[in-house]
């Protein structure tokens, strides 16, 4: 290439630059090396010219007529050049693209050509049977039926050949494919533990509702959003009433089955109350404490969740020899529900309800059986400073 002038070799890095990157300027950048190859008569210049016009014209254009007039003038120009790359690519071209099946004298020739001059690897045994293809092809279109019968002839010698190298390919494919199988399993596999560990992480292990991880995120974002649009917030806390006498009576096995019901229960109760503009949460705080989340309602319609649910646990009929209240096992709610000030904690909420709860459950029997075992919370305003509520509450039935 150092005999040609530097204008001339930087166009010849750039077509091949443009070649490898499948870029479609390679066609213009062809049309200008045409001209200077023309006219120095040169025979590297010419073939490299007619076999990039081909590359442009078979990827780009489509014009596989024009395709493969190009390679065969490549072919002729290149074959007794030492540029061996390009000669690879002449080759790979001629003797396998379906276009150039008329071609075989030129493919032979030219293969046998190069191979003489060292400038092509050894020949093998899909080389030889892509040439004998080309033959019997070239045979077939121009009615010659004596050398068809010949080429045919030697298929067998060939077919060999082609089976030993298919079953080698074969073998090769079928450990591709083990090994495509294993990645894919194992990805599979690890999917399937990042589910289970994102389930882990925020539901609890007993009854699979919201545990206290996922719980205390929820609250401090509701309270947030309600804070931020000055909307209602309502917090319950809920205690299975007498649990610990349960487990001593039934088992602790019992108790753990009992737990889970009764989330279940909320659970279904939480979900059917959400709308397009309200929303109930859930979550189990520990032990047999849940905690439930009321967003865009009213205080009406959070106590008459608040009843539905103590009413859903009654009717579950869970018999419970030891309870004072009613025989069944019930549960106790302590509910706090206020529009959050700049000056509002989500301590405050929690401490609210908490305490309604407490308070309820130290209460009279009458008054448990009146009020369905819920403690409503009213908070009393800041004493002083912007700390936030201060802890006193005082507590009204329900509304």
């Amino acid at each position: 290439m150092m005999r040609y002038d530097r204008q001339t070799q930087d166009l010849l890095k750039d077509i091949a630059a443009l070649r490898d990157a499948n870029d479609r300027r390679i066609l213009s950048a062809v049309a200008r090396l045409k001209k200077t190859a023309t006219a120095l008569n040169d025979n590297y210049l010419l073939g490299f010219t007619y076999y990039h016009s081909a590359y442009g014209k078979y990827y780009f254009r489509k014009n596989y007529g024009g395709f493969t007039d190009d390679l065969v003038r490549a072919a002729k120009y290149l074959v007794f050049t030492d540029d061996h790359e390009i000669i690879a690519r002449v080759y790979n071209f001629v003797a396998v693209d379906a276009h150039m099946r008329g071609c075989y004298n030129i493919a032979y020739n030219f293969y046998m050509n190069a191979l003489e001059h060292n400038r092509l690897a050894s020949g093998n045994a899909h080389t030889l049977r892509l040439l004998n293809e080309l033959k019997i092809d070239c045979y077939r279109e121009t009615g010659d039926k004596k050398r068809l019968l010949e080429s045919l002839s030697e298929q067998p010698a060939m077919l060999d050949a082609q089976h030993a190298m298919f079953a080698e390919v074969f073998t090769y494919t079928k450990e591709l494919v083990r090994i495509d199988n294993d990645l894919r399993n194992a990805q599979l596999s690890v999917r399937a533990e990042n589910r289970e560990l994102q389930i882990r992480a925020y539901h609890d292990a007993l009854t699979g509702i919201a545990n206290r991880y996922m719980l205390t995120k929820m609250l401090v974002a509701s309270f947030e959003r309600a804070k931020e649009s000055g909307a209602m917030l309502g917090i319950t806390v809920l205690d299975i009433d007498n649990l610990k006498s349960y487990n001593d009576t039934y088992g602790h096995g019992a108790g753990d089955t009992c737990i889970i019901t009764v989330a279940s229960e909320i659970s279904r109760l939480a979900a059917s109350a959400g709308n397009a503009s309200a929303s109930v949460f859930c979550g189990r705080y520990g032990g047999d404490e849940f905690i439930l989340i009321y967003e865009g309602m009213r205080e009406q319609q959070i106590a008459r969740h608040a009843r539905e649910i103590s009413e859903a646990v009654s009717n579950l009929k869970l018999k419970h020899e030891n309870s004072t209240l009613t025989g069944y096992v019930s549960v106790s709610q302590g509910l706090y529900m206020a529009v959050p000030d700049r000056r509002a904690r989500l301590w405050d909420f929690l401490l609210a309800a908490d305490k309604a709860l407490y308070s309820i459950k130290r209460a009279p029997e009458a008054k448990r059986r009146k009020t369905m075992g819920i403690a409503f919370a009213a908070p009393q305003k800041p004493v002083s400073g912007e700390s936030g509520t201060d802890s006193r509450h005082d507590y009204e039935e329900p509304l």
